[in-house]
């Protein structure tokens, strides 16, 4: 069914809650049984529906094992391998169809309801697709309710309706089906269709989560992080986080990860770190791509190794993150790379600034401004640089503004202009940067793009030679030359205006 999937990963520190709409998965069903008159829950050993006609259900030759429809066929039109032991399962399109429609043609029952969501999950269209998800929840199935939910939530093949969709989802989740539990959190935490309730949120996440549910694990995990309905909990965060990467869900191996690199309710262990970061990062995560790539840039927590950094550095930057986009710029300028990989250098870095990386801004402007950058064999242009130049002065880099403050007293890459050029050798100066120090200490000495200032002038050109500037030093011992000089023909270092 068109859409009926939804899985938000957002790169990040933490990420953030996520919702899910999908086939039931293995381990991830209801569990417990219900009272008179309630809602029937068929327990079947993989998610929790029943296998006592194992005729009608799926049934593996190989293992002997007999599984419901939803688990036997993973929610694919065609039933592909076991469940459990992985063999292959040998029933075509065709038959898989016919003996649905014979289910759906017999009496009302346990099988009708399955038979529907079935058919509803290969459905041609979303309304046909919606009215057997109709059928589905109207005998009480809670896959049915949830995925008839699904649909009004995302109107697919109803009107949408986020308040038919949490009707629909709380009928699932009292059953006990998990999915159906995580998007009524996900609804409570965000007032879609409620009134937003982030204490509701998180217990029914927990529910989920208690059920093997990953990705509520990783939710839970995240309101504790954040104490969003719960008290920030910093060891709590990590246990739902270890308990979501447990399962496999790649999220919780990547917070899990990012817990152990920060020390955030675990002790620090940069190799644990690593090793969480990789178990995400070989399942697509591109974060914990950009960290596992990261770490084996720079040996934290693992022995540098370039090729698997580049591995993992490039997977994540061709999906777009910034930070690993800077990274894998770096990269193509280690070790014995050919001058054109290290020219692919600039084109990394200009997609990483394109998105605000002010790191990715500065290395590329040093690329267009200076021949030969690092070995790069890249086309010099001056004003080109001047304005990555000064994205990254405005993000506070003092190498960025004293890079600027020289153009602007040089003309390289702009007009000529010595009172921005004084502006940004002070801006620079005042963010700690040595150089920058002394021209504004000269600046101020010769009254050029400010008024001349002979104690200002000083204190700069002491602070510069107190980091050890040699020019600082010859300016201080020129001014103190003069200061003591016969008097004679008035001096620049004379008095201050």
């Amino acid at each position: 069914m068109a859409g009926s999937g939804e899985h938000v990963h957002v790169p990040g520190a933490v990420g953030r809650l996520v919702p899910m709409d999908c086939p039931m998965s293995a381990g991830q069903g209801p569990t417990h049984a219900t009272a008179a008159g309630a809602d029937p829950v068929y327990p079947c050993p993989i998610c929790a529906m029943r296998e006592d006609m194992a005729g009608e259900h799926g049934f593996c030759s190989a293992c002997g094992g007999s599984f419901c429809e939803e688990c036997r066929t993973g929610g694919n039109a065609v039933p592909t391998r076991c469940p459990r032991c992985k063999a292959e399962l040998q029933v075509s399109a065709e038959i898989e169809t016919a003996r649905l429609v014979r289910l759906l043609e017999g009496p009302e029952g346990r099988h009708t309801a399955v038979a529907h969501i079935q058919l509803g999950v290969t459905a041609a269209d979303d309304t046909t697709a919606a009215a057997h998800f109709q059928a589905a929840a109207a005998l009480r199935h809670p896959m049915g309710q949830y995925r008839l939910g699904v649909c009004y939530r995302h109107g697919l093949g109803v009107e949408a309706s986020q308040e038919e969709a949490v009707r629909w989802y709380e009928r699932a989740a009292q059953q006990g089906l998990a999915q159906a539990q995580s998007n009524l959190a996900i609804a409570y935490s965000s007032g879609s269709g409620v009134p937003q309730d982030l204490a509701r949120a998180a217990d029914l996440f927990r529910l989920a989560a208690d059920q093997g549910f990953g990705m509520a694990a990783f939710n839970l995990g995240f309101m504790f992080t954040h104490g969003d309905g719960v008290a920030a909990d910093p060891q709590e965060a990590a246990f739902w986080y270890r308990r979501a990467a447990n399962t496999g869900y790649p999220a919780g191996q990547r917070n899990l990860g990012l817990a152990y690199e920060r020390g955030a309710g675990v002790e620090p262990d940069l190799a644990e770190a690593a090793r969480w970061f990789v178990l995400a990062a070989e399942q697509g995560d591109t974060e914990a791509q950009a960290s596992a790539g990261a770490m084996y840039l720079t040996g934290d927590g693992v022995e540098v190794d370039l090729e698997v950094a580049a591995r993992w550095l490039h997977a994540a930057a061709e999906q777009g993150h910034s930070r690993a986009q800077a990274l894998y710029g770096a990269w193509c300028t280690m070790g014995n790379r050919t001058p054109v990989e290290k020219a692919e250098a600039a084109t990394w870095w200009e997609r990483s600034a394109e998105q605000g990386d002010h790191h990715s801004a500065f290395n590329l402007a040093r690329a267009l401004s200076q021949p030969a950058y690092g070995g790069m064999e890249f086309p010099l242009d001056k004003r080109e640089a001047f304005k990555w130049f000064t994205m990254a002065a405005a993000a506070g880099d003092d190498e960025a503004i004293y890079a600027v403050a020289h153009a602007y007293a040089t003309g390289d890459g702009v007009d000529m202009d010595t009172v921005e050029a004084a502006k940004h050798f002070e801006a620079a100066a005042e963010a700690g940067h040595v150089k920058a120090a002394a021209f504004i200490g000269c600046l101020y000495r010769h009254g050029e793009g400010v008024t001349r200032d002979h104690a200002e002038a000083e204190r700069w050109l002491s602070l510069a030679a107190a980091k050890g500037s040699e020019m600082a030093r010859e300016e201080l011992a020129e001014m103190e030359a003069v200061r003591h000089a016969p008097s004679g023909p008035s001096h620049p270092d004379a008095g201050t205006q």
